[in-house]
Formats: structure tokens, sequence, C-alpha cells
């Protein structure tokens, strides 16, 4: 079956289940940061962290603050929509649900985002994510097919780099986004825990598109895979308040045809990496 640029895209942001951890060097890492969420002092810094990409699923987490400071999600459980085959779109059997901001950040589920999106409006988000100094805050979607409001983060417009995405969570860790408390509270709270080091826990979330050509033609064997989030549980020193959290990013650039999802790779191999990171803070 053939799938049109736009929507293979869209497809490509399925997240899989945690499996098997990858190493590092295996997962091809194009950047990693790890930051102190209230300082922003760098921790970790490994490749090029300044290069923009297509933020891909990652957007939804300040899509989900946005949702929530206009009130089109109310809580992490509401609304609940259910799936309607005439109106969603749905590649994957596990988007053919019932599904509330929880299960949408978890899920990565395509139709639920539109579900935001469209009652705020190109207008409205885009005066979000400027000021939040979103990426290039660019919404405007593929040039010519005038879908920003549907695909503009999923490789097309809109872009971000690793350091920008920290710098986004570390604002939001501080609830110092300029938006309501509540709002930033309630999206961290809908933000799915994964666990690490058998017993440590971290938030995040998941990303997974292509990479463009110079002549802006979607380039299918060149995934772009993030795994973006926070953690609480690291060693503290004496300097640092119990609930400060760390805040991290990876970006696998895929430079040519791979096996799996990147933005799997990208999320298992940072859990992995994690605690060697975690025991070198202090």
């Amino acid at each position: 079956m053939y799938l049109r640029p736009s929507l293979f895209v869209a497809l490509m942001v399925v997240v899989m289940p945690v499996g098997s951890a990858v190493a590092q060097s295996d997962a091809q890492a194009a950047c990693t940061l790890v930051a102190r969420s209230d300082t922003g002092e760098i921790l970790v810094e490994e490749g090029d962290c300044d290069r923009r990409a297509t933020p891909a699923s990652t957007f939804k987490l300040p899509l989900a603050v946005i949702g929530f400071d206009t009130r089109v999600l109310t809580s992490p459980e509401a609304p609940a929509v259910d799936f309607d085959p005439n109106k969603h779109v749905a590649w994957i059997e596990n988007w053919k649900a019932t599904t509330t901001p929880r299960t949408w950040l978890r899920d990565s589920v395509v139709w639920y985002s539109w579900e935001v999106t469209r009652p705020l409006g190109l207008d409205g988000i885009e005066t979000y994510l400027e000021r939040f100094n979103y990426g290039n805050r660019d919404m405007s979607g593929t040039a010519g097919e005038n879908n920003g409001i549907t695909h503009a983060w999923l490789s097309s417009s809109l872009a971000i780099s690793p350091r920008e995405q920290i710098a986004f969570l570390s604002k939001l860790m501080m609830r110092s986004l300029p938006v309501k408390v509540a709002s930033q509270e309630l999206a961290i709270e809908a933000t799915a825990s994964y666990e690490f080091d058998d017993d440590r826990i971290a938030k995040g979330k998941t990303g997974n598109g292509f990479a463009r050509g110079t002549d802006g033609a979607v380039m299918r064997d060149r995934q772009v895979g993030w795994f973006i989030g926070w953690t609480n549980d690291w060693p503290k020193g004496e300097n640092v308040a119990e609930d400060t959290p760390l805040v991290f990013a990876r970006l696998i650039l895929d430079g040519g045809p791979t096996e799996g999802y990147a933005s799997v790779r990208a999320r298992d191999s940072l859990l992995a990496d994690l605690p060697r990171y975690l025991d070198t803070t202090n």
C-alpha cells in the first residue's frame, strides 16, 4: 500500500513498547544532553546539540501544556474521546480506542493531536510557541499543502534542537513557562513514566519522523528519533533541592536505512545510559 508522504510521516510517530536496551553506539545518537532544571547547568553533552530537527511527537508535550492552558484539555483523563473510524485515522490497533490526554501522550495518538490543534487554530498555537520560544516556531506546514494545523511538527516546517528541548523542559520543570502553573503540572502528570536501573523512574516523550533533503523532499530512509524527559531519581548534592529534576534529550539522526524505530532506539538507549550519566552528576 502506498502512503502519501504526509501520511507516511505521521505513521512513523508510532511508539513501540519498551524493549531491550540498545547501546548508545548502536543507537547512532547525534546528541545527548543532561542538565539541571533549576540552573540550566549542562552535566552531559555529547554530539552536535544545536542542530534542529523535526520535533515529531515530542511536540505533544508543549501541545499538552497549551491544551490544558486553553481548557481544550481539562485533566489527564479528560476529555476522553471515542475513536470514530469515519473521522479519525488509525494506522495501529491501539489508536482505535477511547483516548485521553494520558493515553494520547503514552501512545502518540495522531488523531487526538488534531482534536487539540484544530480548535486552537494556527494563530493560537503560534502565539504560545512564541511565548515558549519553542524552536523555530514555524507552524506553516509543508509548502503548498496548507497542512500546518495537522502536520507542521511531522517532518515538516517546525524544527527544534536538543538544546532548545532542554530549555523548554527546564522551564516546564520549574513551572516557569508563561502559562498557568496548573497547566504545566497537568502536562507533567499526564506524561508517561518509564522505569530504569531496576527501581528508578523517568518521565518522557518519544518522537519519530524523517529528515528532509535540501529540496524539501522527505527522506524515508533517514529516520529522526527523539526521547526527551526528566527524572528526579538522581544523587543530589547538598546545594540541590530534593525536588529538582534533571532533564534530558537524546536525538538520533539515522544516516541510512536502519532497523526499528529511531524513537524506540533513542528511548531504550537513553534509559540504559541514564545510570552512568547520573552517577557522574556530583
